[in-house]
């Protein structure tokens, strides 16, 4: 059950992996996209590590750099 494994304190510290794991690909996916914009890569990573999905939603509506 989901409960068990949200208070089991042996299964706890790998509940949030995943999540977390999806989180990065999606900031990462972000950066390859605003990359490919012409926008900063160094710059979109981090926007995609601290922001994820946001991130992502935000590199796919970014107009291209010129």
């Amino acid at each position: 059950m989901l409960t068990d494994l949200l208070f089991d304190p042996q299964l706890a510290p790998q509940w949030y992996l995943i999540p977390l794991t999806l989180h990065c690909v999606m900031g990462g996916m972000a950066a390859i996209a605003a990359h490919k914009k012409g926008l900063n890569l160094k710059r979109w990573i981090v926007f995609g590590i601290i922001g994820g999905t946001p991130a992502l939603i935000a590199a796919i509506l970014a107009k291209p750099k010129v």
